[in-house]
């Protein structure tokens, strides 16, 4: 090989490394924020509120704009009703992320209401406050 088809050849393989880079799925692990936390794994993802807590029950594949929808449910921590299982809510949670940080919001059934943004980053500590 020449010495002057080695930019050519370089910028080949940095372009291939750029395209397989794309990320088509939420990345695992712990994502912290002030006011929310997930844990996110292979099927979905854990999610800590304060007062409340929830899981999404479906991987969260991302679209080409880095965003994501995902159905599982919302468990209010405080007020009259228990933190039980009979107190579990239908909830879709949607949001977007560029693979560090991700916002999301969840829309909750029964009775109707959107909750969020909540704004988290890959790897810091969950610091949301929890219900007395």
């Amino acid at each position: 090989m020449s010495l002057a088809a080695l930019p050519v050849v370089l910028m080949a393989a940095c372009l291939a490394c750029v395209s397989s880079a794309r990320v088509d799925r939420v990345p695992e692990g712990a994502w912290g924020g002030s006011s929310a936390s997930l844990i996110v794994e292979a099927g979905g993802a854990e999610v800590d509120l304060p007062c409340a807590h929830g899981r999404i029950e479906e991987p969260l594949a991302l679209d080409g704009d880095g965003a994501f929808r995902g159905r599982g449910y919302w468990v209010s921590e405080g007020g009259p009703l228990p933190a039980g299982p009979e107190n579990r809510r239908p909830a879709e949670y949607s949001g977007t992320t560029d693979g560090r940080r991700l916002t999301f919001r969840m829309a909750v059934s029964d009775p109707a209401q959107e909750l969020g943004p909540f704004t988290v980053v890959l790897g810091d500590p969950a610091r949301p406050s929890k219900c007395d």
